[in-house]
């Protein structure tokens, strides 16, 4: 009788460790930032947790009992069929899908999958760790497709863009531009200031019988909105010799008075917007001795000023491209470690289950759950 007492002590220490347990990891699951999915061998869905219900804009109780499938189009349910197909064959690499949400709208996930199976080695089904990667997709979409914009536009300009084209570095592109804008146009001097985070730089300057230098000039914001004011129109400005408009105290005539003292006062001015989706991000400034000559070559300016500015934005979209390579790696790094804990605590949880309901018809194998059960949560 004793024995029995103490059998009987030990199983229900044990019931009531295992539940402890159970609600600790069901804590853990609940409050993931992924979702978490269990389907079974007929693809239905036996378990989600809250995030994968805020993910589609279901209820969790209107997701779990339904196929699958119900939350796929036919594109992304050929792509399921697919990888649980290779799930009853214990693979578990990961995979993109795209579902749809109550709303209608597509959201873009990472599945990362692990297959189950009985004692007996019988594919149970299977549970996933859902990742929502739409931003991330969405950007790189919107991100590749401007480059391949801008590089069209690219391949459409001037036949020497491919020279100036195969330099990487900006200031040397630039730089470039302006050399080669010289032999179709006579200036004194030029100079391309853009934008350049939160504030507006020399980018590049070319000024082979002229001494003007806009690192000088400091722009403040309120002086660089003024500038950009005066081009408001989308046309080039173009400021002949020195009169009293140089005594006004902003914009781009003001810009030019200042440089005007570096230069010789005999020069003329004309200042070419760069644009980026409709937005001014910098200027391109030429000085001249024949105001006339700037006005005739107005159309190959504009084309070159237009080349600085794809150049500036490709390089931007190269910066930003790079930056997301290095992030989507740290991304990946991350849920790898992620799944690793994620898939010890449920099999955990499934040995937490099985045990009480063997444990007197097959102590043995109780005995070595519990075991391994200990292992998996140290």
């Amino acid at each position: 009788m004793d024995r029995i007492n103490l059998l009987k002590s030990e199983k229900e220490k044990a019931i009531l460790e295992l539940q402890a347990s159970e609600t600790r990891y069901r804590t853990l699951v609940e409050t993931m930032k992924d979702g978490l999915a269990v389907i079974d061998a007929q693809g239905l869905l036996t378990y989600v947790n809250k995030r994968v219900g805020e993910m589609l804009g279901f209820p969790v109780e209107e997701i779990t009992g339904r196929v699958v499938t119900e939350f796929l189009d036919i594109n992304n349910q050929q792509i399921l069929s697919e990888q649980l197909v290779k799930r009853r064959s214990g693979a578990s690499e990961s995979y993109e899908l795209s579902w749809l949400t109550k709303d209608g709208q597509e959201i873009i996930t990472l599945i990362s999958p692990m297959p189950l199976f009985e004692i007996e080695g019988v594919y149970k089904g299977s549970f996933a760790v859902i990742t929502d990667i739409t931003e991330r997709v969405q950007a790189e979409r919107l991100l590749d497709q401007r480059v391949k914009e801008r590089t069209r536009e690219l391949s459409t300009l001037l036949e020497i863009s491919r020279e100036i084209t195969a330099v990487q570095e900006l200031d040397v592109i630039l730089i470039q531009i302006l050399k080669k804008l010289r032999t179709v146009a006579k200036f004194q001097g030029a100079t391309i200031l853009a934008k350049q985070q939160d504030n507006w730089e020399q980018l590049a300057q070319y000024s082979p019988s002229s001494s003007s230098d806009l690192k000088d000039l400091g722009l403040t914001p309120t002086q660089v909105q003024e500038i950009v004011s005066d081009f408001a129109q989308g046309e080039p400005v173009l400021i002949k010799q020195p009169d009293e408009d140089f005594t006004r105290d902003y914009g781009f005539t003001h810009m030019v008075a200042r440089l005007s003292k570096h230069d010789q006062h005999n020069c003329s001015w004309l200042g070419v917007p760069l644009y980026e989706q409709k937005e001014v991000i910098g200027i391109l400034v030429l000085s001249c001795f024949e105001p006339e000559a700037l006005q005739q070559q107005s159309n190959v300016i504009v084309a070159f000023a237009n080349q600085a500015a794809i150049a500036i934005e490709n390089n931007r979209l190269y910066h930003q491209l790079r930056a997301s390579v290095q992030k989507q790696e740290r991304n990946r790094l991350a849920r790898e470690l992620h799944d690793s804990v994620t898939q010890t605590l449920f099999t955990a949880s499934v040995l937490a289950e099985a045990t009480p309901r063997i444990w007197d018809k097959e102590r043995q194998l109780a005995i070595q759950n519990m075991a391994n059960l200990s292992q998996l949560i140290r």
